[in-house]
C-alpha cells in the first residue's frame, strides 16, 4: 500500500484513506520522539551545567585551602 502510494500507483479511496491514516499515526510518532529528546537534552544540559558548577566549587575551595 504504501509502496503503491509513494510510486503514486494508488488508486482506491481505501488505500490513499489508509495511507493519510499511517501519515497521521508517523507524524505522533515523530511528536513523542521530539518531546522526549527536547526532556533529555534539557536534562543533559542541566547535568552538565551542575558538574560544571561542582567543578567551579572543587577549585576555589582548593584555592581557599592553599592559601
Amino acid at each position: 500500500m504504501l509502496q503503491g502510494y509513494l510510486t503514486r500507483q494508488l488508486t482506491s479511496a481505501l488505500g490513499a484513506y489508509q495511507v493519510e491514516a499511517l501519515k497521521r499515526e508517523f507524524k505522533s510518532f515523530t511528536d513523542v520522539i521530539e518531546k522526549s529528546m527536547n526532556v533529555f537534552k534539557q536534562k543533559i544540559k542541566a547535568d552538565v551545567e551542575r558538574s560544571q558548577g561542582n567543578k567551579l566549587g572543587l577549585i576555589r575551595q582548593t584555592q581557599n585551602n592553599l592559601l
